[in-house]
């Protein structure tokens, strides 16, 4: 679902009548990249890890040749529903909410107990009528709040073009769809034609009637990637400009607001325009309209930060959309002006309802727009079980646009003057201009995750690190964040979130003994502000939950006075056993909550390499672990019982041994993403990836998962790795 790319864009329609027009492409691959040439089916010979929204020819085989019920594709976004369960629909007892990367069994029950009808199907990203609802003979749809489909076709979502069901559904987030293809306007005049819903209302709450034009009084808050027409009337009747267009993100002015001769923007309420500049929001810098712009879930942004007052604009030094990892002073000021308690902290990720909106006596959280509020509870994110607010929130952010959809055309390149903070995976082109005008010093890279120093900085020649924001950085060496080994400027640097760097890497501990050596922060805050002074073990009473990659003795204070089992530690990143719980001698681990133990090894969760414990740890999220970090040593293979279904970005070494001791067969590397079938499970010679739990392989082909182009295997996979 390239989104935000015209169907010329997707398709190739510049090409000669007789070329080939279907052959639309992911996210910033090359057709040739992905898939080979025309005259080659493609994709089970390409390393497609991460080919979202691919026809199913290119997921699983050709058209002549359906293998995709042997697929294991429960979750796949935007297939039909052959693809996601072949010829013998059992979807409709799955109950495919949200639950990405579980087996049948864990999302609904038993096979003895399908309960998918009474489930709410409301965020079901991807799937068919059939999956959510039931089979053909049995339409669900009406029952059903399909309103996240997204990058479905009218006939994937409600049925066929020749028996529309469309009247009949809740599509309320139909991307890319036309207003016919949404209520079946080829019917005759009586249809009930009217019925388009966005999220969560009624078609009588949103827009009324066809004659009576209803735009105007709809709340379309998150109808993401709608065209003018389809969100406000036709070409002849243009409504925009009274649309509430609050999550047109990646959309042009005149997509959003008018054509380009009635430039009607700055009344749009562009609520959640990420990665938008203030000029994209609502105007120019001259005529700064963002103070009335609707910023209701812009990402960890306070009115103050995003808008300013009249006479203090502070919104163009702040580009801070998704500041994850910045101190206070970064998000709200300076020390000595602390605004960061009244901020609406909407995307504090993984943030207690303390650090979100107060104390416990001073619950301030129901007046966050905790829209995006990802991973707490509800009672984080809206108040108490007894006080329900969450169904208030709104919901969106589309990331992943090209910098020409985000900041106009490859010739008129704005990128400078984008706000482009979480353009993730952007080369340093993409995000700043050109290669010959490196602009990347200006940008704001607080959370460009993955870039090399070059990127983020400038040139190896002109190291600029040490200048940059580089809290989340992820994955660069101290080298790339800070300087060379020779020239240590770690203490310089915002290591907030340095995932990965020991103590000695955050805080230069190889410097004299009087260096600044202690001063290594929690997400966003220095220790002072989290905890106290050095001469005050402070661990122990701060709210911690997110103290990443924090040492024990940071934590809970110091090797001789072990803190640690009073400690909030339930996210304890790259902390080893004896930073966790104690001592190496005395293991607890087994009373520490390591249910997001990210990129712990196995000793390090659960005690020591002689007593392994990882068995009865909860590592269903242990993002980035090897086979024998999470489950023993190479000599004793246990991470068949570990649910690895999110180990993003490792090399097959990194996960399932060394290159000369390959594991990779008794890995379930379902979201192994990014990565090659070599890297996945061993070499081309040598493919173990058939006995691989590849529940969640976003848009790899059945070769890609389970087999040699001359030995399909997936077969036997199928029933063990899906239903087992």
């Amino acid at each position: 679902m390239c989104v935000g790319l015209s169907r010329a864009q997707r398709c190739a329609l510049t090409l000669s009548p007789g070329a080939s027009s279907a052959h639309c492409w992911c996210v910033g691959l090359s057709r040739a990249q992905q898939c080979g040439t025309d005259n080659e089916p493609w994709c089970k010979v390409c390393s497609l890890s991460v080919s979202v929204e691919l026809p199913r020819a290119q997921r699983c085989g050709t058209d002549t040749e359906p293998r995709s019920k042997e697929c294991s594709l429960l979750v796949c976004v935007g297939l039909s529903r052959v693809q996601q369960c072949g010829t013998e629909p059992r979807c409709k007892e799955c109950s495919l909410s949200v639950r990405v990367g579980q087996s049948r069994a864990r999302r609904c029950g038993t096979d003895t107990e399908p309960w998918c009808e009474e489930c709410s199907l409301s965020v079901c990203v991807g799937l068919s009528r059939v999956q959510q609802c039931g089979t053909d003979s049995e339409p669900r749809c009406e029952e059903s709040s399909l309103s996240v489909c997204v990058g479905l076709t009218r006939a994937q979502r409600c049925g066929t073009d020749t028996e529309l069901w469309c009247e009949e559904c809740s599509l309320s987030v139909c991307v890319g769809l036309s207003r016919a293809q949404r209520c079946a306007l080829t019917l005759s005049l009586g249809a009930r034609s009217a019925q388009c819903w966005c999220v969560g209302l009624s078609g009588a709450q949103q827009c009324g009637t066809d004659t009576e034009p209803w735009c105007k009084v709809c709340s379309l808050s998150v109808s993401v990637e709608l065209r003018r027409v389809q969100r406000c009337g036709t070409d002849t009747e243009p409504r925009c400009k009274e649309c509430s267009l609050s999550v047109c993100v990646g959309l042009s002015r005149a997509q959003q607001c008018g054509t380009d001769t009635e430039p009607q923007c700055k009344e749009c309420s562009l609520s959640v325009c990420v990665v938008l500049s203030r000029a994209q929001r609502c105007g120019t810098d001259t005529e700064p309209w963002c103070k009335v712009c609707s910023l209701s879930v812009s990402m960890e942004l306070t009115r103050v930060q995003q808008c300013g007052t009249d006479t203090e604009p502070w919104c163009k030094e702040c580009p801070l959309s998704v500041c994850v990892g910045l101190s206070r002073a970064q998000r709200c000021g300076t020390d000595t002006e602390p605004w960061c308690h009244g901020c609406s902290l909407s995307v504090c990720v993984g943030l207690s309802r303390v650090q979100r909106g107060g104390t416990d006596t001073e619950p301030q959280c129901q007046e966050c727009s905790l829209s995006v509020c990802v991973g707490p509870t509800r009672a984080q994110q809206c108040g108490t079980d007894t006080e329900p607010w969450c169904k208030e929130c709104s919901l969106s952010v589309c990331v992943g646009l090209t910098r020409a959809q985000q900041c106009g055309t490859d010739t008129e390149p704005w990128c400078k003057e984008c706000s482009l903070s979480v353009c993730v995976g952007l080369s340093r082109a993409q995000q700043c201009g050109t290669d010959t005008e490196p602009w990347c010093k200006e940008c704001s890279l607080s959370v460009y995750v993955g870039l090399t120093r070059v990127q983020q900085c400038g040139t190896d020649s002109e190291p600029r690190c040490e200048e940059s924001s580089l809290s989340v950085c992820v994955g660069l060496t101290r080298a790339q964040r800070c300087g060379t080994d020779t020239e240590l400027r770690c203490e310089e640097c915002s290591l907030s979130v340095c995932v990965g760097l020991s103590r000695a890497q955050r805080c230069a501990l190889t410097l004299s003994p009087g260096a600044r050596s202690a001063h290594c922060w929690c997400v966003g805050l220095s220790r002072a502000q989290q905890c106290g002074t050095d001469t005050e073990p402070w661990c122990k009473v701060c709210s911690l939950s997110v103290s990443v990659e924090l040492t024990r003795v940071q934590r809970c204070g110091t090797d001789t006075e072990p803190r640690c089992k009073e400690c909030s530690l339930s996210v304890r990143v790259g902390l080893s056993g004896a930073q966790q719980c104690d001592a190496d001698t005395e293991p607890q681990c087994k009373e520490c909550s390591l249910s997001v133990c990210v990129v712990l090894s196995r000793a390090q969760p659960c005690g020591t390499d002689t007593e392994p414990w990882c068995k009865e740890c909860p590592l269903s999220v242990c993002v980035g672990l090897s086979r024998a970090q999470q489950c023993g040593t190479n000599t004793e293979p246990w991470c068949k019982e570990c649910p690895l279904s999110v180990c993003v970005g490792l090399t097959k070494a990194q996960q399932c041994g060394t290159d000369t001791n390959p594991l990779c067969k008794e890995c379930p590397l379902s979201v192994c993403v990014g990565l090659s079938r070599a890297q996945r499970c061993g070499t081309d010679t040598e493919p173990w990836c058939h006995e691989c739990s590849l529940s969640v392989c976003v848009g790899l082909s059945k070769v890609q998962r389970c087999s040699t182009d001359t030995e399909p295997r997936a077969r036997s996979a199928h029933s063990q790795c899906v239903w087992g």
